[in-house]
């Protein structure tokens, strides 16, 4: 319990704000439809039925304030989910890059209810493309190394391929009956860097230990001791610029219902995590 107490050093109380400024701002949400439902104390929910035997349906909802990291439960209702293609998941370092509000960057952890997942960085994604498919990135466009991308159009960087070799866990179905969970838990620091990593065997108790707690800052790997080996791993804002700040920036809620199927499911932010010396 040691290694995993050493987390608390890298929280901070929830109320505390630091504002970091960018060209537009923090995404908001785009669910036309409704689909995803805000409720108290950090716990959100969908239980959406797509009728469309064509089109999957995408939404997204963001928090109230931005963010440096989180860990949020992800829990999937196994008895009303009816495909295994639907998604739900966390989009972070979520932000508008002009101050028309028309483009935004952002990283997607994507869970699948079968246990497979897929990480990825979007950028140049029209706010008004959140429909278009692969959020209107041409195949093209999609690399594994951000150096290859053509950064003048959408582009998708894959850090893990949904449907790739090892890209998958086994969801947790005891943690509560009837409900398929796995935590995703990411950090960012000063260079840029988001280190991330998916959980499925956290118990209460150990999620007790991500609550905000303190101010501290000095261990250098804040990192959930317990995280496998293969479902963890770091990104690197293409481009980024440091400026000595950890930064903060939207986080959201994802889901994506699939053609002809329901999904419902549950998110529960137990922590978010802020950059010590700037919350005083």
């Amino acid at each position: 319990m040691k290694m995993v107490k050493k987390v608390l050093f890298g929280l901070v109380v929830l109320g505390t704000i630091l504002a970091l400024t960018s060209c537009g701002g923090k995404p908001g949400k785009d669910d036309e439809e409704g689909a995803i439902k805000k409720g108290l104390n950090n716990n959100w929910t969908v239980n959406y039925e797509n009728e469309d035997a064509d089109n999957l349906y995408r939404a997204y909802r963001s928090t109230d304030t931005k963010h440096a990291g989180t860990l949020v439960r992800v829990q999937f209702d196994a008895d009303k989910t009816t495909s295994e293609k639907s998604k739900m998941g966390l989009i972070f370092n979520h932000h508008y890059t002009d101050n028309d509000k028309t483009k935004q960057n952002f990283f997607i952890i994507g869970i699948a209810p079968n246990g497979e997942y897929y990480v990825s960085e979007y950028r140049n994604i029209a706010t008004s493309n959140i429909q278009g498919t692969n959020f209107g990135v041409e195949d093209a466009n999609v690399k594994t190394k951000a150096e290859d991308i053509d950064d003048t159009k959408p582009a998708e960087i894959v850090y893990k391929k949904l449907h790739g070799s090892g890209n998958q866990v086994t969801l947790n179905n005891t943690y509560e009956t009837g409900m398929n969970t796995a935590w995703i838990w990411f950090q960012a620091d000063k260079d840029g860097k988001y280190s991330w990593s998916i959980e499925t065997d956290l118990t209460k108790e150990l999620e007790e230990n991500f609550k905000p707690n303190g101010k501290d800052t000095e261990t250098k790997d804040p990192s959930p001791s317990y995280a496998t080996t293969q479902h963890k791993g770091a990104l690197t804002e293409y481009k980024y610029v440091s400026d000595d700040k950890v930064p903060q920036n939207g986080v959201s809620v994802y889901a994506q219902v699939y053609n002809s199927s329901t999904l419902k499911g549950e998110w529960k932010f137990i922590g978010f995590y802020k950059e010590a010396e700037d919350a005083e």
